[in-house]
């Protein structure tokens, strides 16, 4: 059983180290985890680093390891990809590519207007992330504009694989976020 861990990074960030990495910015936080701008300390080079609020129990840690050894073996343009993951103290975390342009949600807010050419680009990213995963007998189940993240290159970038299971797990579960959800 999960309790809250209460020893994470707290404000200011700047400066503070998570294993290899120094925090510079939390970029957000969720009901589950806060997510941090990092630098890591020897390449330079940034990362965003997912830590959970949760220490784990020992079959959570496993369950845990095993979801961040599938994230972290998908390998695809439009899927965010995941560089380090462990536990710390008990609490686990994901080293990911660092997405500078943010979400979907935060740069297009609720009633946003989008040219059509661009929302036809957007769907063919996604559906060739949401394919591949397919293909690896996967499924992701949260896809939504928070979990929607753009490269540099304006490119999306499917990311939050939290809730990922393989498709004989997903028939006798439900997850996801309601507002997303196919009917």
């Amino acid at each position: 059983m999960s309790t809250f861990q209460l020893s994470l990074p707290t404000p200011p960030y700047q400066g503070q180290h998570h294993g290899n990495y120094r925090l510079i910015k939390r970029l957000g936080r969720g009901g589950f985890a806060a997510v941090f701008r990092v630098e890591h300390l020897y390449l330079r080079t940034l990362a965003s680093v997912k830590i959970l609020c949760a220490s784990l129990a020992h079959e959570e840690k496993k369950r845990f390891l095993y979801e961040a050894r599938i994230a972290a073996r998908l390998k695809h343009e439009h899927i965010i990809r995941v560089l380090e993951f462990g536990v710390q103290e008990h609490v686990p975390f994901l080293v990911m590519d660092y997405a500078p342009r943010g979400t979907l949600r935060q740069i297009y807010p609720p009633g946003s207007r989008l040219p059509a050419d661009l929302i036809v680009e957007y769907v063919w990213e996604i559906t060739s992330a949401l394919q591949y995963l397919h293909d690896n007998g996967l499924i992701h189940r949260d896809v939504k504009p928070a979990n929607l993240l753009l490269s540099t290159h304006n490119e999306l970038l499917l990311s939050d694989f939290g809730i990922t299971v393989a498709r004989q797990e997903a028939q006798v579960d439900t997850a996801g976020t309601a507002a997303y959800m196919a009917p």
